[in-house]
């Protein structure tokens, strides 16, 4: 029995060569984004980042709370 493979083909991220021209006179190239592409991407940075983020903000904070604390103990 011979396993059925998918090929999936992924699109680029730039679709086409049609391109947008800002008030500078900058032209850029259109960018077509998957949206279950971005999903995923977004899924995984609220996976990774921001628990890591949220934890550093949380130092940060009973830092500068136990500083603030021993100046007032030293003086």
């Amino acid at each position: 029995m011979a396993s059925e493979q998918t090929t999936e083909t992924k699109k680029p991220i730039v679709a086409d060569s049609s391109s947008i021209e800002y008030g500078s006179g900058e032209v850029r190239p259109v960018i077509y984004i998957d949206p279950a592409r971005e999903a995923a991407c977004r899924k995984k940075f609220d996976t990774y980042v921001v628990p890591v983020s949220v934890i550093f903000l949380v130092l940060a904070t009973l830092d500068r709370n136990n500083v603030s604390g021993l100046e007032v103990l030293v003086h």
